[in-house]
């Protein structure tokens, strides 16, 4: 039955924008999202016969990781087929990882005619609430990209940094089905806009119809969905954003009922329409009242079934038990009828309340027994109601203990057992067996405070992931291919490098804001750039048609990377980040 808390469903979690960035931040600390990618790209227009190709191919190298040198990104066959699953590198990448597009039919899209090599690094996504329908959400992707064209093709810009902002439903990107949560890009209608904050020349409106284009295509075809499997104690799961004072994203949940498995209505998101966040939290969980009463059942049963001990002249028997939620505290109501077969003894009704708190430990609720009435409707049976009120109570401990009722309570409102599981199943690193080990990171859930109301209760709390590890600093010297008398094609300058690149410098979690190389022997501030993740030596001086070069001998280079990242606990502010190799 539907409630003003959390509308058709057994339980609603609320998470704060904030929050859930910190959890994306975690999410790229383990490389569930890439943090750098090659690639080959090849999105042009082809013959309605021809294969399905995808706009895009990712080139690793011989450990499984993107390949440093633009040099090296050759032409990659997109469909590896059956033997893919006999390569130690692919069959190590986690499934989202898209080896080929067999067996799935994409329509005709429209290319971006955009051919040639390409290097990302990509930061951790954030996201937004971008309107108060409930169904749309906004994914913000920061982004370092060079792109090297084939020749004869559209040379757009070769250095951009700039931030993608993807829109979609959030109820058709992440669906349950089969008991897996699926998140899928493929199969929705997306809004994709791409906004350049810096690029080595001038875009075109043409260039950036042609980026948001092939980006448009690289998720249709380049891009397989990913699932994580539901907790065993969920039943159906549904997902909703909520926008206002506080915007939250909403995660909605019917829980098995193992008195009637297979019944568990799916239950209307339309109906769950209660911000119960508040500023400040970091989640809320709220538990509707009817949930919360099917914890009590098999302690109701039991005090239904069993018999109450006899006193010398009373047979107690139970009528009636329910649970009710107040303001601040739920109530056990326990009834039944007293009869004896001696004149000097009346018959009578009684009414047994007991009233409990909940009290919070960590990610941990606990139902505690409170105070006690009892009441009868003779007026002679109050003068010895003692022994009778002692029976009852006995009878009332012995369900509460055989019904398990604390228990089921406490597992019922666990953080880890509701949320805890599922969220973690989606900080295991994206690398699976054969690959090298990595962190795995942990989420911790603790209630802050607690609220019962007649609908039901709200727990609110924050959510800390593990301290971040320090940034990864990765760099290595590219050779500079030098082709015509003034560089690359003839056309370019002639660089005599060594030219360095840091695409595999990542910052856990974090957003790399700029690099400072420099030799190890200068003393004085480095070259800071805030926009590529290559150093390229500068070129000769062009003096009366002839190029002077300055050839120094070898220098040890350093590189200092500035960034940024969130917060691992505490309030979700953002952190500055150092840190130098």
């Amino acid at each position: 039955m539907a409630n003003a808390l959390t509308g058709d469903f057994d339980v609603v979690a609320q998470f704060a924008i904030p929050a859930v960035n910190r959890l994306l931040a975690a999410m790229h600390r383990v490389e569930r999202f890439p943090h750098s990618w090659s690639m080959r790209v090849k999105d042009v227009r082809r013959p309605p016969s021809y294969t399905l190709q995808p706009a895009v191919v990712g080139v690793l190298d011989s450990f499984g990781d993107p390949v440093s040198d633009h040099d090296e990104i050759g032409n990659p066959n997109p469909h590896p087929g059956l033997l893919a699953s006999l390569d130690p590198v692919l069959f190590a990448l986690d499934p989202i990882v898209n080896i080929g597009n067999v067996g799935i039919h994409i329509d005709p899209l429209e290319p971006s005619n955009l051919q040639g090599r390409a290097q990302i690094q990509i930061f951790p996504p954030t996201i937004e609430v971008t309107d108060s329908s409930g169904s749309n959400i906004a994914v913000h992707l920061q982004m370092l990209a060079r792109y090297i064209p084939d020749p004869n093709t559209s040379p757009a810009a070769e250095f951009i940094r700039g931030d993608l902002r993807i829109i979609a439903p959030i109820q058709q990107v992440a669906s349950e089905d089969a008991h897996v949560v699926e998140i899928d890009i493929k199969g929705v209608s997306i809004g994709v806009s791409f906004t350049p904050q810096w690029s080595s020349k001038p875009l075109s409106a043409q260039d950036l119809m042609a980026i948001n284009q092939l980006i448009r295509n690289a998720m249709r075809t380049a891009f397989l969905p990913s699932s994580n499997p539901l907790p065993a104690e969920i039943a159906h799961v549904q997902f909703k954003t909520f926008q206002g004072a506080v915007s939250a994203v909403a995660t909605l949940l019917n829980m098995r009922d193992d008195d009637n498995p297979g019944s568990e209505p799916r239950g209307n998101s339309s109906s769950a329409s209660n911000v119960f966040l508040h500023a400040g939290n970091d989640f809320a969980l709220g538990v509707g009242v009817d949930f919360v009463k099917r914890k009590f059942n098999a302690a109701i049963n039991k005090y239904l079934e069993n018999p109450i001990p006899k006193t010398s002249s009373y047979t107690i028997t139970p009528s009636e038990a329910t649970i009710t939620l107040q303001n601040s505290q739920i109530l056990l109501t326990l009834k039944g009828h007293a009869t004896s077969p001696h004149w000097y003894a009346p018959n009578f009704g009684f009414t047994l309340k007991q009233w409990f708190s909940v009290q919070i430990n960590g990610g941990l609720a606990d139902l505690v027994i409170g105070s006690v009435s009892f009441d009868t409707d003779s007026v002679i049976v109050d003068l010895i109601r003692g022994r009778i009120r002692n029976r009852i109570e006995q009878s009332r401990d012995e369900s509460l203990s055989d019904g398990k009722t604390f228990e089921s309570f406490r597992n019922a409102l666990s953080a880890d057992e509701v949320l805890g599981k599922f969220v973690n199943s989606l900080m295991q690193p994206a690398r699976g067996q054969g690959a090298p080990s990595q962190i795995v990171q942990e989420v911790a859930m603790a209630y802050t405070s607690v609220e019962i109301s007649p609908n039901g209760i709200v727990l609110r709390g924050s959510i800390a992931v593990d301290t971040w590890p320090p940034p990864h600093i990765e760099f290595q010297q590219i050779p500079v291919n030098n082709q015509g008398p003034l560089g690359v094609g003839g056309g370019g300058i002639v660089r005599d490098g060594p030219d360095y690149s840091a695409l595999k410098t990542w910052i856990p979690g974090g957003v790399i804001l700029g690099y400072e190389w420099k030799s190890s022997s200068q003393g004085s501030p480095g070259l800071i750039d805030e926009h590529k993740f290559v150093f390229l030596e500068p070129g000769p001086v062009i003096s009366s048609g002839f190029a002077a070069r300055l050839i120094a001998g070898y220098q040890p280079m350093c590189l200092t990377v500035h960034g940024s990242r969130l917060s691992s606990s505490g309030p979700v502010v953002r952190q500055t980040v150092t840190a130098r190799a």
